[in-house]
Formats: structure tokens, C-alpha cells, sequence
């Protein structure tokens, strides 16, 4: 079950440095634009670990200046601020943080003794979904944007939520969801914790990933259903996925773009990580990264322009 353990994440017990790096980090300017022209990526482009940023051609990629270790980054709705989650031990408890797309202002949101980590935005920028381990068991959370007012939306004892993704109303959660030594599915629940349902049938093989179109029609996600891990995309209530990847190396995390007519992943070839773009319908698949570092795990989410 590939639950976040796949990350090389080695780099995040350099967190203790990573005050003094940022001071030695110039800052760069467009590291945030609205109606997504900008994709926010991790890996170690310009630090050993931390956030970037992007044009959706690949040009123009600053560093966000976000503390070393920094992960998981997800653009408020107005593309101001970004939330991630950082282990700041280097012993695996992770917590929510908050920082303005320069690397100003860096606010710790969560201080459980559980794991908390995968932070989305909702679309009005005013709650903040994520997974927390804080109940004893991996499940998805609600909470103000400024950590306050934290309410768990799914509990099943027997098995963990993980990966929210909020739709472009503000209304629905997908997530994964499998118990351990399990494959994992895609279900969705409304933001208030009712409505479950599952979206993908259970089988050999793992979904994972899964983001809403803005439209709130379609989750594309990622999945090794055909032997390797490609990039998939099924209508919200179910269906028969429509493959869209099927090149060299293991596809992750796709996100669309706010308008919804393409979609950035990630792919992994030879232990290399880039981030890719192609059209919704999975056509003019294209490199934008190809470059000797990691980049991985982007978020093309600000603005939410989705209307539903």
C-alpha cells in the first residue's frame, strides 16, 4: 500500500538548518500568480528539500523559500499563501503549516502527538482538510485556516483515509481510503462528514491520488491497475476509469488545471522525478521539468475556478 512511504524524505532531518538556509536564500519574485499560472512543485531543485514553483511550461521556477523538508504544498484559493506539512523533529511528526508564497511567515497550524500531513484548501481559503493520525488511526480532518476549530469528517476503525482533496464548491472530499496490507480505494464524502460513498471498486491493484476536475465531474488519479502506476480519470460517480498515461516510468499525483483542460503529474523513471503536463483527454503529453533534479508532487489547484 503505497501510503507516503515512497517519498525520499531523508532530507527533512536537516529541518534544524533550515532558518539559517532561508537567510541565505534570495528571495524570487512570481512565486504566486492567479488562475494558475503557476504550478507549486517539491523536490530539490534549489534547496536539499522544499518548494517551488512554476509557469505551466516549466519556465520561470523560483524557490518559495519554505523551511528545508517542507512537503505536500497546496496553494491557497487566491495563490497567496501555501500550506505543507513538515516534520520538524526528523522523528516522523509531521504537523500543518502555513506561509505566504514568498517564505514569509512561516505559522505552525497543528501540534498533536499524531502525524498530521496532505493539506488541501477549501475554495472560499477559510478551512484547511488534511490527514491526522491524532484519533489513533489515519482519518480526514477539517480545520479554520488558521488551525482553530479542527473536526473529524470520517472514522473507520478498521481502516485509514488518507490524500483529501476538496471539490472547486466546497462541498465534497475524495480521498483514499484501505485498510493496512490492503489496496487502497477512491471514495468521496461531503465536507460535514455525511454522504460517504465509494467511488472505485476494490481490487489487486492500488488508486491512489485522487483530485477533483473543477467542474466536480470526473477524479483523476493515479493507479497500478494495468501493472505499473499511470494516470487515470473516472466521472464522479463511478464508471469505467479512462486511461490516459501509458509511457516508460510510474505516474503520480495528477492535478488540473483550474480551468480544467489539462492535467500535471508526476513521473518516475530510473529513480528520476519530473513533472509533466498534457491535455484533459490525455494528448500532447510533455516534460516541462527534465532537468537533473527531483520534482514531484505538484499542486495546480489555486483559484479553484471550478463552478458547480
Amino acid at each position: 500500500m503505497r501510503i507516503h512511504a515512497g517519498k525520499a524524505r531523508s532530507v527533512v532531518a536537516l529541518v534544524v538548518t533550515s532558518v539559517l538556509s532561508i537567510a541565505t536564500r534570495a528571495p524570487l519574485a512570481g512565486a504566486a500568480g492567479p488562475d494558475g499560472s503557476r504550478i507549486l512543485f517539491e523536490g530539490d531543485r534549489f534547496s536539499p528539500w522544499g518548494l517551488s514553483a512554476m509557469a505551466p511550461d516549466g519556465s520561470g521556477g523560483v524557490d518559495l523559500l519554505a523551511p528545508i523538508g517542507a512537503a505536500d504544498g497546496s496553494w491557497s484559493p487566491n495563490g497567496k499563501q501555501v500550506a505543507f506539512e513538515l516534520d520538524t523533529t526528523g522523528q516522523g511528526d509531521l504537523a500543518i503549516f502555513v506561509m505566504d508564497a514568498d517564505g514569509a511567515n512561516v505559522q505552525q497550524l497543528t501540534e498533536t502527538p499524531g502525524r498530521d500531513y496532505w493539506p488541501d484548501w477549501f475554495p472560499d481559503g477559510k478551512r484547511i482538510a488534511f490527514t491526522s493520525f491524532r484519533s489513533g488511526m489515519p482519518n480526514i480532518w477539517v480545520m479554520n485556516a488558521d488551525g482553530s476549530g479542527a473536526s473529524q469528517i470520517t472514522d473507520d476503525p478498521s481502516a485509514g483515509s488518507f490524500q483529501p482533496n476538496v471539490s472547486s464548491n466546497g462541498k465534497r472530499i475524495v480521498f483514499l481510503r484501505g485498510a493496512q496490507f490492503e489496496p487502497p480505494t477512491i471514495w468521496v464524502v461531503d465536507a460535514d462528514g455525511s454522504g460517504l460513498r465509494q467511488v472505485t471498486a476494490p481490487g489487486p491493484y492500488e488508486d491512489i491520488d485522487p483530485q477533483w476536475s473543477p467542474d466536480g465531474r470526473h477524479i483523476v488519479f493515479s493507479s497500478n491497475r494495468t501493472g505499473t502506476y499511470e494516470i487515470f480519470v473516472i466521472d464522479a460517480d463511478g464508471g469505467d476509469p479512462v486511461q490516459l498515461t501509458a509511457s516508460a516510468g510510474a505516474d503520480f499525483n495528477p492535478t488540473f488545471s483550474p480551468d480544467g483542460r489539462q492535467i500535471a503529474w508526476w513521473k518516475l523513471r530510473g529513480g528520476q522525478g519530473d513533472i509533466w503536463v498534457m491535455n484533459a483527454d490525455g494528448s500532447g503529453q510533455v516534460n516541462i521539468t527534465n532537468s537533473p533534479a527531483f520534482e514531484g508532487f505538484p499542486d495546480w489547484h489555486q483559484g479553484h475556478l471550478g463552478k458547480q
